[in-house]
């Protein structure tokens, strides 16, 4: 082996080691030097030395002994999840959502802003604008801000390029780009169903096999195969809405006909209300009077969201598929016709072996999952 190679390896080697220790350090609530040698099998000379560069880094910190039962009681190490944080912004056609989390991703600020269209470059300023003023809120940390994760509503490639996002009006838009040069921080885009998975996955981490679908505007699905999020060849998974139902159906914002979210969307459900005169609700109350004529609109409404979930259910074979939608979640009745729909429609063995829950994250979880990803980045980054 050349003396080339030989650094190659050793630096190698020396960045997979700093990254073990740190990863063992975040998973543990605190940890010894001792108990991290013991765990990654490293000598406790490099344990110490990797320890003390973290240190001085300011990515950990000591805190005071820990209890043995003889001897010299260690002192024990802990992350430092404020020494910097992270940014999630979840942008919609109507709302700008945006949260900052340490770096364990405890959400520390949020906020929601209305809007009225919603153009790359407005987006830009409103995001840019909000997050000096809630960062300067949270205090000075070693790192400040340490990335933004953006979740868009449609379809992101593998290079963070919004190739096109119907309802919010963006084609081929590098919105990482744009909001990098204006806030000098790391940025990302992501697929908002992605980023809810994210959330979602933090409180199922061994799902073998599920999805998570947000209903709001549009539909789209976070795909969780053995742990891990699915994004496809160029990370275009996810787009369900878009698989038709119904040929020769309603037009929909991609430029095609009969879409499932044409029918199972929220804004389907809100127009079917409005046009039978009921009022549609607020953005934090989506509570509808129920009656005979509400009953029918519901039960109409869950025989086409059954008609996509029995196909995704039938393709994936999902152990639990999570409804993020404030309407379903807010009316009770929808979730319970869904489940007759789709006990009617699928075999025995199908319908035993999937669970259909209503999401348990927060309203705001694809922001909140942005900025765990934004944070998980930056320390890759400094691993």
């Amino acid at each position: 082996m050349d003396l080339l190679s030989k650094r190659f390896l050793h630096t190698h080697m020396r960045i997979a080691n700093r990254r073990l220790v740190l990863e063992k350090i975040i998973g543990s609530d605190e940890i010894s030097r001792v108990a991290l040698a013991k765990s990654t099998g490293l000598t406790k000379a490099t344990v110490s030395a990797i320890v003390a560069d973290l240190i001085d880094d300011g990515l950990v910190v000591e805190l005071g002994s820990g209890i043995t039962a003889r001897g010299r009681k260690p002192i024990m190490l802990k992350f430092a999840e404020r020494s910097g944080i992270a940014a999630g912004v979840s942008i919609d056609a109507d709302e700008i959502e945006i949260v900052v989390t340490d770096l364990y991703g405890t959400v520390l600020l949020e906020e929601n802003i209305e809007i009225t269209g919603c153009t790359p470059e407005k987006a830009v300023r409103i995001i840019s604008s909000n997050l000096d003023r809630l960062a300067g809120r949270c205090g000075r940390s070693r790192y400040s801000l340490t990335g933004i994760g953006c979740a868009i509503p449609g379809i992101v490639d593998n290079r963070g390029i919004v190739v096109n996002a119907p309802y919010i009006r963006w084609q081929n838009v590098n919105f990482s780009e744009m909001l990098n040069k204006k806030t000098g921080v790391p940025v990302f885009c992501e697929n908002v169903a992605n980023m809810l998975t994210v959330a979602e996955i933090m409180h199922f981490p061994n799902e073998k096999a599920a999805i998570c679908l947000r209903i709001r505007s549009g539909i789209r699905a976070g795909i969780i195969i053995n742990g891990e999020i699915y994004t496809g060849g160029d990370g275009f998974a996810g787009e369900v809405g878009h698989m038709q139902v119904e040929p020769d159906g309603l037009p929909c914002a991609c430029g095609q006909t009969g879409c499932w979210e044409t029918r199972a969307s929220e804004r389907a459900l809100r127009k079917s209300l409005v046009d039978s005169g009921f009022a549609p609700g607020t953005r934090t109350d989506y509570h509808v009077e129920a009656n005979e004529l509400s009953g029918n609109i519901f039960h109409e409404y869950a025989r086409w969201l059954a008609t996509g979930i029995v196909s995704l259910i039938n393709m994936f074979n999902p152990v639990n598929i999570m409804l993020n939608s404030p309407m379903i979640s807010s009316n009770d009745s929808i979730l319970s016709l869904l489940n007759q729909e789709l006990e009617r429609r699928l075999t025995p063995l199908s319908f035993s072996s999937c669970r259909i829950e209503l999401s348990t994250a927060r309203r705001n979880a694809a922001s909140i999952g942005a900025a765990v990803s934004a944070a998980d980045r930056f320390i890759s980054r400094m691993a």
